[in-house]
């Protein structure tokens, strides 16, 4: 599976179950797979549903931690959000 092919939703579904099955390592994935981490992750995401309000906040958390304390950006000089903003608002 090659990037920017248009993937079919039985690979997606292997795909999400082996990410869901290794704990969650989107790398393993993005490796094994050759897809990237936005595919797989959306993907992951996409297939999960909430049973209530709790657990929902809990991914709301969980993905605003990740876009601003894990996720690089090459627009930010390949730096995570919060990284950049200390090293430039001093």
């Amino acid at each position: 599976m090659n990037k920017g092919k248009k993937n079919t939703q039985e690979e997606r579904t292997e795909i999400v179950a082996f990410c869901i099955e290794n704990g969650r390592d989107y790398g393993l994935a993005m490796e094994k797979y050759n897809v990237s981490y936005q595919q797989i992750y959306s993907w992951v995401y996409y297939l999960r549903k909430f049973t209530d309000k709790d657990e929902l906040l809990s991914a709301i958390e969980e993905y605003i931690i990740y876009y601003s304390k894990k996720r690089y950006q090459l627009k930010l000089g390949c730096m995570i959000p919060i990284e950049y903003y200390k090293a430039y608002s001093a």
